[in-house]
């Protein structure tokens, strides 16, 4: 192998002196020998990636002897001069959580700063004239950061995101976090209630799924030409609760759906207005007071309403409606039935009739 060769692959394997020292001993030109070495070495040292964190340990033993210095305003220091790792391995040393909560946005660093946030729950923000620009509007009328108040940090970041990201990055953090996750949550039931159910179909939170379509539905007005989006509602809910196995509250939410599709068709009938359309009890009565037979058979059947429940609402429908006659054939068919409300009552069957729904 010749000599230039083997400085060449010297070159190549980084070791500098023996190159050089070839080189002076073969009498190589400083161009075409040491100048080469040294313009090599100093091309491969500038591609190398500093170790900032030696070198954040480096500067935190600097000012060891100075507790007074605020590392976070180090650590801007480092960033002004676009060495951002370094300003993060130096907040490290920072030993206020706020601050480091503040520089971490200032470093675009949100997910940091919402998790260190999360986990302090520590109202010690503290802030500087010169840090107003961090003051945020969670809503156009209520201020959450002012330069005197101290509030949470977890509400100061998810302020500060909901200024500067957008909802997709929002929700991809938070959903990391179940505190931030919760006081998010909070801000969008009155602004963005849309957005939240989509939040807890993304999460499957099938309970608090339940809880929005059973609110959504109960808010919706009733409307006698349609009722879609109301019962649509309930059904969902009975999706919901059947993921959570709750199998007798579904059937419950079930049977709600069904008695107002039933009450649909009955919208327009006399007295039907006053009537509870969630009610089973309420529709009954209303049936056998309008001698609706067919409809009272039909909510019996349905809705598997025991015997003496059917002869109680009965009494109790016929006597609000001043339809003695009617509690009279009622008595005289069913012994049963009037052996038991005479025993219950402890009254003779004059005191039902004369008191009706009192006694029910």
């Amino acid at each position: 192998m010749k000599m230039n060769c083997l400085v060449d692959r010297l070159i190549d394997l980084g070791h500098w002196p023996l190159a050089i020292a070839i080189c002076r001993y073969i009498k190589e030109p400083s161009k075409k020998g040491i100048h080469r070495i040294e313009s090599a070495k100093s091309e491969k040292e500038a591609g190398k990636t500093p170790n900032f964190k030696s070198l954040s340990e480096v500067i935190a033993s600097k000012f060891a002897d100075y507790p007074e210095v605020s590392f976070a305003d180090v650590a801007m220091k480092a960033a002004d001069a676009n060495l951002n790792e370094l300003a993060e391995f130096l907040l490290e040393k920072e030993t206020h959580l706020s601050r480091q909560v503040e520089m971490l946005l200032k470093l675009n660093k949100p997910e940091r700063a919402l998790a260190k946030a999360a986990r302090s729950q520590k109202p010690d923000l503290r802030k500087q004239p010169n840090e107003a620009i961090f003051c945020v509007l969670l809503n156009p009328r209520k201020r959450i950061c002012t330069l005197n108040s101290s509030p949470v940090l977890v509400h100061f970041v998810l302020a500060h995101l909901r200024q500067t990201q957008k909802k997709e990055v929002i929700d991809h953090l938070v959903l990391k976090l179940p505190p931030a996750l919760c006081l998010y949550q909070d801000y969008l039931k009155e602004e963005a209630p849309r957005h939240l159910l989509a939040l807890y179909i993304q999460k499957d939170d099938f309970a608090r799924q339940t809880l929005y379509y059973l609110k959504e539905s109960q808010s919706t007005p009733w409307n006698p030409f349609d009722n879609k989006d109301k019962i649509d509602g309930l059904l969902k809910a009975e999706k919901s609760l059947i993921n959570l196995k709750k199998q007798a509250t579904a059937l419950l939410v079930a049977e709600t759906s069904e008695l107002l599709r039933l009450c649909e068709t009955l919208d327009g009938k006399p007295d039907f207005s006053d009537v509870d359309r969630t009610s089973v009890r309420s529709v009954y009565m209303w049936s056998v007071a309008h001698e609706e037979d067919i409809l009272a058979e039909q909510l019996r059947k349905n809705f598997k309403i025991p015997e003496k429940a059917c002869y109680m609402w009965k009494i109790e429908s016929f006597a609000r409606h001043k339809l003695w006659h009617h509690v009279e054939s009622l008595f005289r068919s069913k012994k049963v039935i009037t052996s038991y409300m005479v025993m219950r009552f402890t009254a003779p069957f004059y005191k039902l009739i004369e008191y009706g729904t009192e006694f029910i």
